[in-house]
């Protein structure tokens, strides 16, 4: 069964990058690790609400990391990196010109969803379910979720033991139409709303296109899941 609808932290991120440049003079003042370090820390606290951030920047050569720079510019990575870990090319123009790479980690701290107890495949995910543990968002590689309704109402894919954190892979959307099940057909017609008995042919999920007999015309159409027990000729969105 497909997964439409749920928010994805997918588990390899693309890192993309742009070029941060330095106010002119500004390295003068402070060193080239704090330079970078202030930068990323706030790049990623905007990027990641609510998270705790640490930078940790591998020991600079001090010929390097207090040289006078007016024109610094070094890549900002648009994306948490897989293990948090990247390397920066730094660049200078002016006075002189020169560049250096500089390691980085990045630390995000933030509670996200771990299992309560144990849960059985098929299962619903309750509230009662789920608890929220602090954890490096830049190690959680196959994804993560940060708000409870997010995971309520899914299903287990698999049977789940205790304290097992949760990821877009272990679960996927309930369903609301089961194949057999009388359903109600809806459409619109030149704005009007019609509605009618049918029988669903397949299993689905919400947002999930079907396979379902009118039972008065006795034809087969594809119709989308949007609710429990009901499905619609035209998409509900």
């Amino acid at each position: 069964m497909s997964f439409k609808r749920l928010f994805l932290v997918v588990g390899t991120l693309e890192i993309l990058f742009s070029s941060f440049l330095l106010p002119a003079k500004a390295l003068a003042a402070e060193s080239l690790q704090t330079i970078i370090t202030q930068r990323l820390e706030a790049h990623f606290a905007k990027q990641l609400p609510h998270t705790s951030i640490t930078i940790d920047i591998n020991s600079i050569n001090d010929g390097i990391n207090q040289r006078k720079c007016s024109n610094l510019s070094f890549p900002i990575p648009k994306a948490l990196p897989p293990g948090g870990r990247l390397t920066l090319r730094v660049s200078c123009s002016d006075p002189q010109t020169w560049h250096t790479y500089v390691a980085a980690k990045v630390i995000a701290i933030a509670p996200v969803a771990y299992t309560a107890r144990a849960i059985a495949k098929g299962s619903s995910i309750t509230a009662k379910d789920i608890r929220f543990v602090k954890d490096n968002l830049a190690t959680l590689n196959r994804g993560y979720f940060r708000d409870p309704a997010q995971v309520i109402g899914l299903k287990a894919r698999r049977s789940l033991s205790p304290n097992t954190a949760l990821t877009p892979q272990l679960l996927e959307a309930a369903l609301l139409v089961n194949k057999g099940d009388s359903v109600i057909i809806q459409a619109q017609i030149s704005g009007l709303s019609i509605r009618t008995q049918g029988v669903a042919l397949e299993d689905g999920s919400l947002g999930e296109q079907i396979d379902v007999m009118n039972s008065r015309s006795q034809k087969v159409i594809r119709a989308y899941v949007i609710s429990r027990g009901v499905v619609s000729a035209t998409p509900a969105y």
